[in-house]
């Protein structure tokens, strides 16, 4: 058997003609892009015979019918939904039935199909009581609902058919593009089919950074397709990491100033083209996004411009549907049955066969039966078949022949996808069982290969995304868009808006010469007034450092927050605020005393939020999973000590002084000695790093203005600040739980960010542990790595100076009243921990306006052309 591997499908598929020419024997392909397969065997064979192209699904169907096996049947939704409510009513430890149990029926469905999938294993090596007790529930569960079914009933067609591949298949050919096919299950059905099979296709290539689990599954002589397109490497080895390329292939980008902007431009670009000659099926739109679909299909419509996407009719607005649902509220039964035999006494159409199907026996009210249809109602869906027609896609369903290829949503956690856990067990869950479903890292990985695969298709490509969503929030281009930006030579294609009539006017929407615009200039400013001066002590005569970036992040903000005094109401929910004081004050009392910890914790929780923890079992749970993850974080900051020649000589130590005219005042968590030198570390619950273009425009500036007045005070040298993160680390995927893990690797992983600061004598690296600092020398101690995050004093003088300058003038804007609607935005996109607007409490009373209010934009690149200018001068 050959096993042929590489990144270009389009040059595995020539291949495969090549070395199947015109076969004697019957010859099966196996593969989900059957149509883009066809058609290229099809440009040099007249008539395809002998060869077969067929999906898995269409292979295991005829399967069961040439074995006669007509009993055998895949589980319906509904059939599923109905078991897991029947099974689910019985005890269990972590699951529990409630008036609607519906979204835990869902994720429960989900998990069953994922445990059957891949054959999962629920033994787990956890010796969490959560992680146990949902295993064994679930694994509970699954074993009722298997022994309900029976013989004849599956989840998926391959445990319904690997045991009927036998000698019927031995005068049969098999090529099967088997990295379409990642379940286990799907894994060990083309592997029952290898004694048949002559070729198996892969994607993967040496040095290639994606995980693919196939490489090695499949033995075979392996022939190894090397492209000698410096653009197909690049994209295949290069896409998704920052080696520095040369562009080689020209592609076009469009910007929207929002996705339906987006959407309307190239909708334009497209007809444009149409009207120079191009076919409807000459292109293919990728997008992950139903509401992209929404948009552009309204577009086309309108154009009467047929597209692939199928028309979804929602049952919510028939007829049958709505006299289901008032006919419940009359209904006088108690049990499915009594349910369905007044309901089928409806005029009904549609739905009647759906109806007569939910005949069980079991109990329900009328509500809940309301809330079963909902649940279980399937999805009506009618694609009108039409060769010249503009096709939607996904990365997974790309392949084609069209000489045009739209990429559209390139913005962060759009394209690529995020993925995340949709079962009841979550990933983490998953990782303590010896066999399980692919890992949320593995499935982006597959996700980036699908990318990549998409990518290498001799088509001319338009890449888009948009500035801002639909509510004004601002929206950052991926890391994915980035890195075609250095792949490709882009040039920006600004369509013809004019082609469209309907028209949105957001910011960067604007549409020439239309006489809406001067209505939109003339719409007033949504801006408060300045505070009257009387009444500017009430926004603080002092100023704390988090006060200040509160101020800069956005004026109103603070204003609502500070000046007025409103807080969100809270409830019995613990805050993250509370969860970080218990962090900060076990950390504070526990290095010293480690075996008293758990007291130290429960002294916390009595005096601040006894009444949250002991009302509230979730409260209870992670509050006793981060007392437990304290343990590790104060053994860590032991064992960092140490490993270091710096002492601990304060915690919770005082800093006040003045900032140019700002009285100052504030806390460190720790202070460290050596020497002359000094360094301060902050306690953070999560991921934390000092970006000094940031900070020289007044963001996470605390840490270095509390160094800058420690050093003064004390007349001490800066050797470090930094930050140690406390969050709970979580085991990679290469981990096994039945081995005992690396301690080492632990400790690495728990290395403080921050800055080290250093005139070129390397003192506070020599007297510091190298795992836990942010910077080390080279082996031959003369030189740190390129990697280390390093500072001199007089750089480190140059940035609080601007500090110093830039916050002395937001204090005075402060000072002056102002208080306008202006949120700060990077020039690289949106930072999460910049841009203010994502969590704001306010926004019901800020009312932001994309017409009209405008961002603040600050510089990511301030630290380079600062210091840089300096080493110039």
């Amino acid at each position: 058997m050959h096993i042929i591997n590489g990144m270009n499908f389009s040059k595995k598929v020539n291949l495969l003609v090549n070395l199947i020419g015109q076969p004697k024997r019957k010859t099966i392909i196996l593969t989900e892009h059957k149509e883009y397969v066809e058609d290229i065997f099809l440009n040099t064979h007249p008539i395809l015979f002998n060869i077969e192209i067929k999906t898995l699904k269409e292979f295991e169907h005829e399967l069961l019918f040439s074995h006669q096996c007509y009993n055998r049947q895949i589980v319906s939704e509904c059939e599923l939904t109905y078991l897991v409510r029947h099974y689910l009513k019985e005890d269990y430890h972590y699951l529990r039935y409630s008036d609607n149990p519906y979204s835990l029926i869902g994720k429960l469905i989900t998990t069953l199909k994922e445990i059957h999938d891949y054959d999962v294993d629920l033994h787990t090596f956890s010796k969490d009581q959560l992680i146990i007790n949902k295993c064994e529930d679930i694994a509970k569960l699954n074993e009722k609902i298997t022994a309900h079914l029976g013989k004849d009933f599956f989840f998926n067609l391959e445990e319904a058919t690997i045991d009927l591949i036998d000698d019927q298949l031995k005068d049969t050919d098999f090529y099967i593009f088997a990295d379409e096919y990642i379940t286990a299950m799907q894994r060990r059905f083309i592997q029952s089919l290898s004694p048949y099979t002559k070729a198996i296709l892969l994607s993967f290539e040496d040095g290639l950074q994606e995980e693919n689990l196939l490489k090695d599954f499949y033995e075979g002589e392996y022939l190894t397709l090397k492209d000698e397109s410096a653009h197909i490497k690049n994209l295949s080895l290069h896409l998704f990491d920052n080696v520095k390329v040369e562009k080689q292939e020209k592609a076009n980008l469009i910007i929207g100033g929002h996705p339906l902007q987006e959407c309307m431009k190239v909708a334009c670009d497209i007809k444009k083209k149409i009207h120079d000659g191009a076919h409807y099926k000459d292109f293919l739109i990728i997008t992950l996004s139903k509401d992209y679909e929404d948009y552009l299909s309204y577009i086309f419509e309108m154009w009467n411009i047929p597209t692939s996407l199928p028309e979804v009719n929602d049952f919510h607005y028939s007829y049958d549907y709505k006299a289901i649902m008032e006919a419940l509220d009359k209904s006088k039964g108690t049990t499915f049955k009594e349910h369905v035999s007044s309901l089928l006494k409806l005029p009904l159409t549609s739905l009647k066969d759906y109806i007569s199907s939910l005949s069980f026996d079991d109990e329900i009210s009328n509500e809940e039966m309301k809330l079963f249809i909902e649940a279980t109602l399937p999805e009506n869906k009618e694609t009108v078949p039409s060769h010249d027609c503009i096709h939607f896609s996904t990365f997974k369903d790309s392949h084609t022949q069209c000489p045009y290829i739209y990429v559209m949503g390139i913005n962060e956690s759009h394209v690529p996808a995020e993925m995340s856990d949709q079962g009841l067990l979550l990933d983490e869950d998953y990782q303590t069982l010896p066999v399980h479903p692919l890992s949320l890292n593995k499935q982006l990985s597959y996700h980036h290969v699908e990318i990549i695969k998409t990518l290498t298709q001799p088509s001319h490509f338009t890449f888009s995304y948009a500035k801002m969503d639909m509510s004004g929030k601002e929206m950052m281009p991926s890391t994915l868009m980035k890195r075609l930006d250095s792949l490709y030579h882009l040039h920006l294609v600004k369509p013809d808006l004019n082609l469209i009539k309907t028209h949105l006017y957001l910011n960067h929407s604007y549409i020439p010469s239309s006489p809406i615009n001067e209505m939109i200039n003339e719409y007033k400013d949504n801006q408060p007034v300045k505070i009257d001066k009387k009444y500017i002590n009430a926004l603080g005569k002092g100023m704390s450092i988090s006060r200040l970036e509160t101020y800069n992040k956005c004026p109103f903000q603070y204003f609502i927050k500070y000046g007025l005094k409103i807080n969100k109401k809270s409830d019995n929910q613990l805050l993250p605020t509370e969860l970080g004081s218990l962090c900060h004050y076990i950390m504070e009392k526990a290095i010293d005393d480690p075996d008293q910890l758990v007291f130290y914790a429960h002294e916390y929780i009595d005096e601040h939020f006894k009444e949250k923890y002991e009302t509230s079992g979730l409260n209870q749970y992670f509050v006793d999973q981060l007392i437990d993850n304290m343990r590790v974080n104060v053994q860590i900051v032991r064992e960092q000590l140490e490993h270091s020649e710096f002492i601990n000589t304060s915690r919770e130590q005082e800093v006040k002084g003045y900032l140019g005219d700002i009285p100052v005042q504030g806390f460190i968590d720790r202070v460290d000695q050596y020497k002359d030198y000094v360094r301060i570390i902050d306690y953070k619950s999560g991921k934390k790093e000092l970006n000094l273009s940031y900070a020289m425009q007044g963001f996470n500036i605390q840490m270095l203005a509390y160094l800058n007045l420690l050093i003064k005070e004390k007349n001490l040298k800066a050797g470090a600040v930094l930050y140690f993160n406390m969050k709970k680390r979580m085991l990679k995927d290469k981990i096994k739980f039945n081995k005992d893990i690396d301690e080492h690797l632990l400790y690495k992983d728990y290395q403080m960010k921050g800055y080290v600061i250093d005139e070129g004598s390397f003192e506070v690296i020599h007297a510091s542990d190298e795992d836990s600092i942010p910077a080390k020398l080279k082996k031959d101690g003369k030189s740190p790595t390129k990697s280390s995050k390093l500072i001199s004093q007089k750089e480190l003088d140059i940035v609080m100076d601007h500090i110093i300058d830039y916050i002395n003038t937001l204090y005075k804007q402060l000072r002056s009243g102002d208080i306008s609607i202006r949120p700060t935005i990077t020039d690289n996109g949106s930072d999460p921990s910049i841009y203010p607007c994502t969590f704001c409490d306010y926004k019901s009373v800020c009312l932001y306006d994309v017409f009209v209010n405008k961002n603040k934009e600050i510089s990511s690149q301030l630290e380079k052309e600062v210091l840089k200018g300096e080493d110039n001068a």
